[in-house]
């Protein structure tokens, strides 16, 4: 959940809402709390995860 409250899934359609609901998926990590609102908003995003 971001600081002010809204859990990023929120932003994303509804049928993709119920779907990550379906398998699981309640809360998203960080890299998704981060990076979603930017892609929605038409960035482009590369991650690169190191460890």
């Amino acid at each position: 959940m971001r600081a002010d409250g809204l859990n990023v899934f929120s932003l994303l359609a509804k049928p993709i809402q119920e779907i990550l609901k379906d398998i699981g998926f309640s809360e998203p990590t960080e890299p998704q709390r981060r990076a979603l609102p930017l892609v929605l908003k038409g960035a482009d995003l590369l991650l690169v995860i190191v460890g």
